[in-house]
Parts: structure tokens; sequence; C-alpha cells
């Protein structure tokens, strides 16, 4: 999966999941991806025993995505994928949630595939 992308009258990168990328992201301690993540170049890899949860995840951002109407995802899927849905999740400073699903199914089998997601409006901060 190299990139996640939110856009609209603005852009906003929040991982290329290369290995350069800063505050991109990493396995979150105590769940089944740490270890069963390969980092790539330009992407990562979750295989093995990685069930489906919030596997991955970035700390400490300060976004302002007021502005933000789509959520761009750009991946793969790889022979083995038994996931149905792919979850992109954001949580403010209180732990409000904003839960973006996309069905695995929207990419293609071992070639990059852009899936645009639109966003209603924003209702945490």
């Amino acid at each position: 999966m190299p990139s996640v992308a939110p856009i609209g009258a603005t852009s906003l990168i929040l991982s290329t999941f290369s290995a350069d990328f800063t505050g991109g992201g990493s396995e979150r301690a105590g769940t089944s991806w740490v270890g069963n993540v390969t980092h790539n170049p330009t992407s990562i890899t979750v295989g093995g025993t990685a069930r489906d949860e919030n596997g991955w995840g970035v700390t400490g951002l300060s976004l302002d995505a007021s502005a933000i109407n789509f959520l761009v995802i750009t991946a793969r899927r790889d022979t083995g994928n038994t996931a149905s849905t792919l979850f992109v999740q954001f949580e403010d400073l209180q732990l409000r949630t904003r839960l973006v699903s996309v069905s695995t199914s929207a990419f293609a089998f071992g070639s990059l595939t852009t899936v645009t997601v639109p966003l209603t409006a924003w209702t945490i901060d």
C-alpha cells in the first residue's frame, strides 16, 4: 500500500509508507501486525498472521482536515488476501473517530490501483 492521501481544495499526504517518509506510522504495539509487515522502499506489505485490526498507526499529528473532500488510496491485493475491507480510521484528541472503509475488491491483484473515496463533512476535531 504505497500511499494514503486525502485530497480536495488542498492536499495532505498522510503516508507514502516509504522508509524515508517521517511521521508515516508503524505497526501498533500489541497487534498481530508486529513482525508481519515488510517495509519496502516505497510501500509496506502486510502478510503472515496479521489480522484485520488497527495494526498500523501514527500518533501526534496535528492535521486540519476541514478542507479535505476525498481520501485517495493507492494499493494492490496480493494472492492470499483474505481481508474483505480496508479501513482508515482518524481519531481526534478526545478519541472521537472517523472511519472510512473500502472494499478490497476495488484493488486489482498484483498491480497498483487508485481508489478515491468522497468524504462527507468532518464531525471530529
